[in-house]
């Protein structure tokens, strides 16, 4: 495949600005564009015709669209988790900016902007992408300069798959990438894994820390907060814990979500009992999640993705 073959999903609802840099993209050699302006017909060309790059003005349902990205980061929405994400606005909000920082998308383009300009960044998309980094809250390319990298815990960069750069280096094997992509997609569960595992204990840290403070009197409204993140955490690691090694310690995280649950529509009206209960299954998930060793897990999917996209 060829540069030709790259899939581009351009996204607005604006027919002027649409138009001009669809005529740029083709001009760059890409030809296999297609056009949507509602959120359903992206939502619908993302499931049955997956693009290596999505092109979006965020003027267009922006809140949605974000969402929507960072679907696809988790690898809730389509079959690339890795495609090339580029937002364009000519009012950079404080919205839009945070919108782009939480979503994942790759790069935001300020309009206005010459032709040129918006060649060279997207070259520089093609062949000096950043690698993505995964925390409990954010999986997405790492924005941190270099000197900021050596600050506080170390965070491990991940190269993923780079659908444009297989296109236009003339390697693109769709089946043989997809491969690629699952690796590493593997390989991103298992460290999300365990950046939740420690967001748990970070959190019953705190809730308990909550409760003592209170007194038996109401609840802080962080604490509250922290009791729904707590809920949302378990939610999406007992998804993430299928077909995993770690998939013996579901039924914890099951109960540590349930626990949660109880203790928010009890509006912090929790017995001592049900505290240590929280400690305890908290302790019981670290513990049981660190009896299989996921450093030798994503190392050797790191070598079966190696081998799955040629490395």
């Amino acid at each position: 495949m060829s540069i030709e073959d790259a899939r581009i999903l351009l996204v607005s609802s604006n027919h002027g600005p649409k138009s001009i840099i669809k005529t740029i993209l083709m001009n760059m050699g890409f030809v296999n564009i297609t056009l949507a302006d509602s959120y359903e017909t992206l939502e619908e060309s993302l499931i049955n015709y997956p693009p290596d790059m999505l092109v979006f003005d965020s003027d267009f349902s922006t809140d949605e669209v974000y969402k929507l990205v960072k679907r696809v980061r988790h690898n809730d929405l389509g079959i690339n988790p890795f495609i090339t994400v580029i937002a364009l606005s000519n009012q950079p909000t404080e919205d839009v900016v945070e919108g782009v920082m939480q979503s994942g998308v790759d790069d935001l383009f300020i309009q206005p902007y010459s032709t040129g300009q918006f060649i060279g960044r997207i070259t520089a998309l093609i062949e000096a992408r950043k690698p993505f980094v995964v925390t409990s809250d954010y999986i997405g390319p790492d924005r941190r300069t270099f000197e900021r990298r050596g600050e506080g815990e170390v965070i491990p960069l991940i190269n993923v798959p780079n659908a444009l750069r297989a296109c236009i280096d003339n390697k693109m094997n769709r089946d043989r990438f997809n491969l690629g992509v699952r690796a590493v997609a593997e390989e991103i569960n298992i460290i999300r894994l365990e950046r939740n595992s420690t967001q748990f204990t970070w959190l019953v840290q705190r809730i308990l820390a909550g409760f003592s403070w209170a007194d038996g009197h109401k609840l802080e409204p962080d604490i509250i907060e922290h009791l729904n993140r707590l809920s949302e955490v378990a939610n999406e690691t007992c998804a993430r814990l299928f077909g995993t090694p770690f998939s013996h310690v579901t039924s914890i995280c099951n109960a540590l979500q349930q626990l949660a649950e109880k203790m928010i529509s009890e509006d912090g009206n929790i017995s001592a009992k049900d505290q240590e209960l929280l400690s305890e299954l908290a302790n019981a998930f670290r513990i049981a999640f660190k009896e299989v060793d996921s450093d030798d897990i994503a190392k050797s999917i790191f070598v079966e993705t190696q081998k799955a996209i040629g490395g």
